[in-house]
Order: structure tokens, then C-alpha cells, then sequence
């Protein structure tokens, strides 16, 4: 390998010159299985001689071949004499003096390495080496954290090798630490940073035995409390702007504070809650709790109570607060503030924090909708010292000091100048809402606060202002004050806000006046003005993807639904054209936030279809502006949006008359290939195979002639599913149930091949889920044509053998109905049945008759008793002594009493059976019996009890 070649490469590969470029890019993708590469790139790297940029390029360039996995590269094969020297070599890139421009390339490849090939021979002996060498302590350590970071959440026998790790190295790392602390020099600060790192990947799930024995907890803690309470006097002054707090934030000594305050905030939380802790963690949480939480709070606090003079910048701060927040949940370390501590940290330290910034101002400025969009980032919340404060404001109030913040308030209102103070106070007074609306003695307070010091707001010149107030009379909406004139103005106040110049006060105010739907007079205020609601929220949408003002947006359609209905339709195909338009967005440019807002779209989509119950029309047309939606979203390309799309369809095939929609048939395709697959494609939705079933029982139902061309396809779907698991086989008997019961007598050449399907998987399985809906199928398919279900002879017998000997198992109304009048069917064709089974129809009689009673009232404990043909099998007395055995004890099937079709109210699904008369079809049978087979009837009236011959005579009258 000619290094002056390679290096001419790397040259051109940074020029000008596109031709010069190209060719050295198809010449490094050349040699890219050359033997003895992978050294030459990290000598290049490596040579201070070179120019940097070519440096750089070139441990690039050996980080992308050196993505090693346990398989061999497809595209090219790196030389086993090459792994072996890197696997060796790797440390020389990983020390303090390499630059950070280059050491963080060679940390990345070292992490790969780490996960392809640890542990591997000699790097155990390598880290232990470079341990002992203060030259090569840096490197040493930094192979142990690219190690570690490996395991940070893996909870499976993976973990065996960190914990050798960890038993190898960290008695090493705590004397290197110890002795690190009491050090002078500022490279210390990065080897503290790489060991505190070290130590939260590899203990983030939890402690090894050893490591939690009090002597080793006791030396780390102590060495995490000097580095809380170590004065950085060169990097406390305040900053002079935000920029250089950005700059100063991430010198390492912040980043030794920020590491050392996660760590012991993570230790507090962790073990926090006693009762749930195992022995071994329990044993932590109580050393912690009494030795070290009033350590840790006092260094924190201390540090806190000078926030107005130094700096702390946002990483260590927001640390600090979480912190507290937690020792103030804890009644020893809460008693150890006093009023005065307390008083300090409301007015000094929480208050300040909450005062924006003038980035806010900037970016509220220059882009408002970024402005929104930060403000409502959940994910960076966690990191704010803003939100921690608000945390530590509310565990405050929540520990008694909500009036003394009252007291505070009132204080504070009666300046005026202040406006970044007012803002805070404003933001202060609305996050602790919840704590005030439980507290009636606040409630005149609060009213006469709203009125005087938060309601003028609302035409302050200032945007940040106007904004604020909208948000704090939505996080106090909901309290029914009792001054109509109070309420009307609040509400005017915000209805002006949504046509503020200023987008940020329209948006909150968007947010805000669904939240004061709750007062009847904003209802009746309301009522006549949706039209302009819809046309503002629906320009709002436009111009932001928000999942917080489409949810504003469904709460106004909530709060009108009847003068919702003239602009539905309209209302939809806005709401179709705008859920197009976010799914097209990259989720990567908002950070998920137009799917998150589409997801919401299409609930508010469900709510006009819920309205729209009673107007076949407006469906069918709805029903045309979602086709291509549904369409998508059912694919597995959009299948993101799978479960509120189904819904919508389930909706809409539920409310729609017979035979209007039968352009939507053709999605049966897409809902079978999303739990079955298609050709060479997975399914990829098979988590809502319970929800799907009502689409699909629909689509049978009410589409009969699509359904019986397409009935194989359709029966096979059953079939496929309950050979499956549970839960698929389950549903899949309800498709074949749903078949059966709307197609009577007219499916006679499918009627055999179902039986013995549900019959074959009834044999082959233990589940009761599974027997029960099996069972179920069958009494269906006896109502379905009795003649032909017999003639399968006995293969149908077990499955009813096993529900009228288990019938607790059938207790809610439209099993028993199924079993009712499958059984009941044999009656219509005495003549036709053998002369063995008409012996055996008295006990069939009975055991209608005892279908009939309540399950409750079947205190005995025993089955229905029944006689030839329904002999009990060898095999149906041990499942049935298995479940009587487990009727008082949970076994593996946790939901006993389920069976197909339920009391679930997400079965938007009409059987047929319900609107069958029991009772009619007794009395119909009991007539025919006495009418024309006496003496049968005559058995039957031997057979029966007193109590169930008067339970018939109340039926058939």
C-alpha cells in the first residue's frame, strides 16, 4: 500500500477540482479490502506531520470501514490481519493529546470495535496497561467508556461482560478519581468528566453487589461532593450575553459539576421510594437517604443561594433543581430548610429562572413559529432549569407554602415596572393551578388576582404579556366562577386575541378558549359564531403543525356538534387536505411534530363522523374524501397513522346504511395484508388485530354481494388466523362467526371445510380463550344449516360437549343466545335427525331452558347436564376438570370469561343475533313439539323442574 498515493487521494478528495474528486473517490472505494489499509490510515492520522484536514479525512475515512459487525461486510472484506492490528492499536487514538477533532472519530470507531468484538483478547490487558501509565491514563479510560456505553440499558446476560469490567478496572478508576479531586492542574477536569461518565453508563440500570457496599459508595460520594462544592472562581463570573454562557457551559469543569449532579440526582430518584426496592437496592436507598441526600442538598443549596451574584450555567442548574425538588419530597432533608431558605429559594432562586431571556424576545421576533414550537418542546422541557423550577415550585406548594406564595403575589403585583418579573409572576401563578383549584379557600382570592393583576394584561403592548394572560385564564377555565360579567369578559379578551398581529398571542389564545367552554355563557356566546371559529383555527393550522391546536381545534367541533353539522363536510376536506399536507413533512425537520399533529387531524376527523351518525349522505361523501387516506394509511408505507385510520373506517362502516359505501370494499385487501401479509411482505399491524375484526365484520355484514365474491378469500383470512396465537385465532373465529350468522343457508359448500377447521384447531389446543370462541363457532354454524352441520358427524361434538358442560364460561347474553338457538335448530328437523339423537332431545330442551337462566343464579358449580349425542369425550373431561379446578385461581389465561364478541365496546359490530327473539324461538318450538310430537313433549315436561317448567311457561307468554 503506497502511502503517497493515499495521500494524494486525501488531498484531492478536499479540492476544488470536481474530475480530481470523483476519481479519487472511485479510488478509495477501490482499495477498501487492501491488505494493510487500516494501519496506513491510522499512522496518516496519527503523523502530526500531516495537515489536519488530511488527517481528519482520513480517520473518517477508517471510521466508515471500520463499522465492524459480527458478519462480514457485504460490499468489502477488511483483512483479519487488519482487525487484529487495529483491535491492538486502537488506545493510540484515544489519548488526551490527540485533538478532539480526531480523538472523537477514533472514540467512535472504538465504540464500534466494542460492540462487534468485546470482550476480545489482549484489550483487557491493554486498558490495564494504560492505567498504569500516566501517558496513557486518558486513553485507558476512554476504552472503558466506548466499552460501557455498550451496556447503559441492556438488562440480559450481555451485562456479564460490563460487570467484568467493572470488577476488573473501577477499584483502579475510584483511587484514580480520589486522586484527580485534590489534583491542581486543568487537565484533571476532562479525566473527571470520562470517569463520571464512565460511572453513569455503567451503573444507569443498576449497582453490581460489590459496588453497593457502604466503604465503596461512601469514597465515590465523597469524591462527588468535592466536585459539587469545588469553587470555580475562573468560570463563575457572569457571562456578558447568552453566547459566551454557551461557550462557558461546556468547559469541563461545568461538565464535571453537570455529571457529578446527574449522578447523584439519579441516585436520589432511583432509591427514592423504599417500598419498592429490592433487599439489596433497599440497602442504597436507606444509606443514601440517611448519610448523603442532606450532604448532597446542603453543597446544592448552598450553591443555589448564590445564583443572583455567579454563574451556573443551564446543564448544572437544571440538575441542582431536580435535585432539591427530590430532597424536599423527603421530610428529613425538607426539614432542614428553614422559612428563610425557603423564602430565598421562591424569590431568588425559582423567580429569576422563570424571567425569559432576550433570545426569547429574539426568536419571538424574528421566527414566532419557532418560538411556539420551542415553547411546547416536551423533549428539551426535561433539560430546563426553567421546568425544573416550576417542578420545584409545585413540590414547594404541594409541602405546604402555597399561601405564603399567595402572600408573595400579592407583594409583588403592585409593581408594575417590572415586565419580565410580571411575566414570571404570571407563569408562576398558572403552573401551580391544580394546587389552587383543590384549595376553596383560594378561589375568591384567585378571581380577584385574575381580575386586577392578570386581566389587564390583555392589552399590554407587549406580546409576551398578551400571550401570558391568555395562558393563565386557560389554566383556571375550568373553575365556575360565579360573576357572569367576570366570565364574559375573560372571554371576549381571548376571542380579540385571536386576531392579534402577533402569531404567538393568536396561538395561545387558539389553545386557550376551548379550555373556557366549560361556562355556559361562552357556549351561548359561541354558538353562533363556529363558522369563524372553524375559519380561524383552520388558518392557524396552516401556518404551524401543532398537535396542541389541532386538539384545540377537536374541543371546539366537541363543544358544537350541532352547529358543527352545516360545515362538516367543508371542515373535513380541509382537515383531509392539511393531514396531507403534514404526513409529507419530514418528521426529522419539527421533530415528529406534524405527525403527531396529523395523528390528532384524524381524531378530530372521528368526531364530525360521530356527529354525522344520523346523515347517510354527508357519510357517503365524507366517506369519498378519505378514500385516499385510508388508502395510505392502511398500506404498511403509512401504516404510522394505522390505528386512528382504522378507526375512522370502523366509525364510518358502522353508522353508513347496507350497500352505501361500497367503494371502501376494496380495503378488506389492505386489512388482511396488515395481519397476514402480502406474498413477500410481513404484516404490520398485527398489535390491532382486535380492532380490525369490526371493519371486517362490517364489511360482511353489510355487503353481501362483494362479500360472497370474495368469500374464499375472506374464509381463508379465518382460517389462517386461528391457527395463530391467541389473541389471532380468537378473532379469527369471529370472522368466521360473522360469516356464518349473516349468510344462513347460503354458504352450504363452505359450511363442511369451516367446521372441520374450527374443529381441528378446538383439538389442538389448551387455550380456553380459544376453546371458548371455537365453541361458539360451532353453535353457529348449527343455527347456520343444522342438516349439514350434522353430516359432519362427530367432529362438531366436542367443542358443544365442552360449552354446555363450562357454561360459566358463556355468561354474557349473546353467546348463550348463539348456543340457544344452535341448539334450538334441531328442533325444526326432528324427522330428518337419527332416531339416537331424537332420544336425546328432551336433555337438549333442558339444556335451552337452563341457558336461559341467569349464570349468576348457577350456584351449584355444576355444568348443564346433558345426555347422547353430546357424550362427553376423554378429552373434553380433563379440559373441563382443568378449568373447574382453576375457577377460583388466575392461570395463564387472565381474561377467563372473554369469548368472541364480548362486552367490548370497541366492537362497533351489530350481530344478527340481537335482534333475534329467544323467547319467540322457543315458544316456536315448543308449539311444533307439542303440535306435533306429544309424546316428546311429554318427556321434555319429565325432564324439566319445577322451577324451569315455570321459567318456560314465562317464555313462551
Amino acid at each position: 500500500m503506497d502511502e503517497s498515493i493515499l495521500l494524494s487521494a486525501f488531498s484531492a478528495s478536499l479540492g476544488a477540482d470536481n474530475e480530481a474528486r470523483s476519481k479519487a473517490h472511485e479510488y478509495l472505494q477501490s482499495i477498501r479490502s487492501t491488505p494493510g489499509l487500516l494501519p496506513l490510515l491510522l499512522k496518516i492520522s496519527l503523523d502530526a506531520s500531516n495537515i489536519i484536514e488530511i488527517r481528519q479525512t482520513a480517520v473518517i475515512y477508517l471510521k466508515n470501514l471500520a463499522k465492524f459487525s459480527k458478519d462480514q461486510e457485504k460490499e468489502f472484506i477488511i483483512p483479519s490481519q487488519d482487525k487484529d492490528f487495529l483491535k491492538f492499536h486502537i488506545l493510540t487514538g484515544l489519548g488526551f493529546g490527540v485533538p478532539d477533532k480526531l480523538r472523537s472519530q477514533f472514540e467512535e470507531i472504538a465504540h464500534n470495535m466494542a460492540k462487534a468484538f468485546f470482550p476480545w483478547e489482549q484489550i483487557i490487558n491493554q486498558i490495564a496497561a494504560a492505567l498504569d501509565d500516566p501517558a496513557n491514563i486518558y486513553a485507558g479510560l476512554n476504552m472503558i467508556y466506548q466499552i460501557s456505553r455498550n451496556y447503559e440499558y441492556v438488562m440480559n446476560d450481555k451485562r456479564l461482560n460490563l460487570l467484568a469490567l467493572v470488577e476488573s478496572f473501577f477499584g483502579k478508576i475510584l483511587n484514580i478519581l480520589k486522586e484527580l479531586v485534590l489534583a491542581t492542574s486543568n487537565e484533571r477536569y476532562s479525566y473527571i468528566q470520562i470517569i463520571l461518565q464512565i460511572y453513569w453508563v455503567s451503573f444507569y440500570i443498576d449497582l453490581p453487589q460489590k459496588q453497593t457496599e457502604q466503604n465503596i459508595l461512601k469514597e465515590w460520594f465523597e469524591c462527588f461532593c468535592q466536585i459539587l462544592s469545588a469553587n470555580y472562581e475562573d468560570v463563575q463570573t457572569k457571562p456578558a450575553n447568552e453566547e459566551e454562557e454557551k461557550i462557558r457551559e461546556k468547559t469541563p469543569q461545568w461538565m464535571c459539576k453537570k455529571w457529578a449532579a446527574q449522578i447523584v440526582h439519579r441516585f436520589f430518584t432511583r432509591y427514592f421510594n423504599l417500598n419498592h426496592l429490592n433487599s439489596l437496592n433497599l440497602k442504597i436507598g436507606q444509606y443514601f437517604q440517611a448519610v448523603w441526600a442532606a450532604e448532597f442538598l446542603k453543597v446544592i443549596v448552598s450553591q443555589l443561594f448564590i445564583l443572583k451574584e455567579r454563574f451556573i450555567p443551564s446543564l448544572v442548574l437544571n440538575y441542582y433543581l431536580k435535585f432539591t425538588t427530590q430532597g424536599i419530597k423527603l421530610n428529613a432533608t425538607f426539614s432542614l430548610l428553614d422559612e428563610a431558605a425557603i423564602s430565598h429559594i421562591l424569590v431568588n432562586v425559582i423567580m429569576p429562572i422563570l424571567n425569559r431571556v432576550a433570545s426569547d424576545e429574539e426568536i419571538w421576533r424574528e421566527n414566532p413559529i419557532e418560538f411556539v414550537r420551542k415553547e411546547a418542546d416536551l423533549g428539551k422541557a426535561y433539560y430546563s432549569p426553567k421546568s425544573s423550577a416550576i417542578d420545584l415550585l409545585l413540590t414547594l406548594c404541594e409541602k405546604g407554602i402555597l399561601m405564603k406564595f399567595f402572600d408573595f403575589l400579592a407583594g409583588e403585583i403592585q409593581d408594575n415596572t417590572d415586565l419580565l418579573k410580571k411575566e414570571a409572576l404570571m407563569l408562576a401563578l398558572g403552573s401551580i393551578s391544580e394546587q389552587v383549584k383543590q384549595n376553596n379557600g383560594l378561589k375568591e382570592l384567585l378571581g380577584s388576582i385574575l381580575a386586577q393583576f392578570v386581566y389587564p394584561e390583555f392589552n399590554n403592548q407587549i406580546g409576551f404579556l398578551r400571550s401570558r394572560a391568555a395562558w393563565v385564564y386557560a389554566r383556571y377555565g375550568s373553575i365556575n366562577y360565579e360573576s357572569v360579567e367576570f366570565k364574559t369578559k375573560a372571554l371576549e379578551a381571548v376571542c380579540i386575541l385571536l386576531k392579534d398581529p402577533e402569531f404567538p398571542v393568536r396561538y395561545e389564545a387558539a389553545l386557550a378558549l376551548p379550555k373556557l367552554l366549560t361556562w355556559e355563557v361562552s357556549k351561548k356566546r359561541l354558538s353562533t359564531e363556529v363558522k369563524n371559529l372553524l375559519e380561524i383555527y383552520l388558518k392557524l393550522m396552516s401556518e404551524i403543525d401543532s398537535e396542541d391546536l389541532v386538539e384545540a381545534l377537536e374541543n371546539i367541533v366537541s363543544a358544537f356538534p350541532k352547529e358543527i353539522l352545516p360545515y362538516s363536510l367543508e371542515l373535513t376536506q380541509h382537515l383531509a387536505l392539511a393531514f396531507n399536507r403534514m404526513i409529507a413533512k419530514d418528521m426529522n425537520e419539527d421533530e415528529g411534530e406534524s405527525a403527531m399533529a396529523a395523528v390528532s387531524t384524524l381524531n378530530t376527523i372521528s368526531k364530525i363522523i360521530d356527529f354525522l351518525e344520523d346523515k347517510p349522505e354527508d357519510l357517503i361523501k365524507i366517506s369519498l374524501i378519505l378514500k385516499p387516506i385510508f388508502e395510505y394509511c392502511l398500506s404498511e408505507k403509512g401504516c404510522d397513522y394505522f390505528e386512528e385510520t382504522l378507526n375512522l373506517l370502523t366509525c364510518l362502516l358502522y353508522y353508513a346504511p347496507e350497500k352505501s359505501l361500497p367503494h371502501l370494499f376494496c380495503l378488506i385487501q389492505l386489512l388482511r395484508a396488515s395481519i397476514l401479509g402480502e406474498g413477500n411482505e410481513k404484516p404490520y399491524a398485527t398489535e390491532h388485530i382486535d380492532e380490525i375484526f369490526s371493519p371486517i365484520a362490517n364489511f360482511i355484514k353489510k355487503y353481501p354481494e362483494q362479500t360472497l365474491e370474495n368469500l374464499a378469500a375472506i374464509v381463508e383470512m379465518g382460517f389462517i388466523l386461528i391457527k395463530d396465537k391467541e389473541q389471532e385465532a380468537v378473532n379469527g373465529c369471529k370472522i368466521l362467526i360473522a360469516i356464518l350468522e349473516n349468510f344462513k343457508g347460503q354458504i352450504n359448500h363452505m359450511l363442511i371445510p369451516i367446521i372441520k377447521e374450527i374443529a381441528t384447531t378446538f383439538s389442538m389446543t389448551n387455550s380456553r380463550k380459544i376453546k371458548n370462541a371455537c365453541s361458539q363457532a360451532m353453535f353457529v354454524a348449527l343455527w347456520n344449516n343444522p342438516l349439514v352441520s350434522l353430516s359432519t358427524g362427530i367432529i362438531l361434538t366436542p367443542s358443544i360437549e365442552y360449552a354446555l358442560i363450562a357454561i360459566r364460561n358463556f355468561s354474557e347474553s349473546l353467546a348463550r343466545c348463539h348456543m340457544i338457538f344452535g341448539l334450538g335448530s334441531l328442533f325444526y328437523i326432528i324427522p330428518s335427525l337419527p332416531s339416537a339423537m331424537q332420544m336425546t332431545l328432551p336433555a337438549i330442551f333442558k339444556s335451552i331452558i337452563q341457558l336461559c337462566e341467569d349464570v349468576d343464579n348457577d350456584s351449584s358449580g355444576e355444568g348443564i347436564v346433558v345426555n347422547e349425542p353430546w357424550k362427553i369425550s376423554e378429552h373434553c373431561e380433563k379440559v373441563i376438570e382443568k378449568i373447574n379446578n382453576c375457577s377460583n385461581n388466575q392461570d395463564e389465561d387472565d381474561d377467563d370469561n372473554d369469548f368472541p364478541f364480548g362486552a367490548d365496546a370497541e366492537d362497533l359490530y351489530d350481530s344478527p343475533f340481537e335482534v333475534l327473539n329467544q323467547n319467540d324461538m322457543i315458544k316456536e318450538i315448543t308449539i311444533l313439539i307439542k303440535g306435533n310430537f306429544p309424546e316428546l313433549f311429554q318427556n321434555i315436561e319429565s325432564l324439566l323442574s319445577e322451577s324451569e317448567k315455570k321459567l318456560l311457561k314465562s317464555l313462551i307468554q
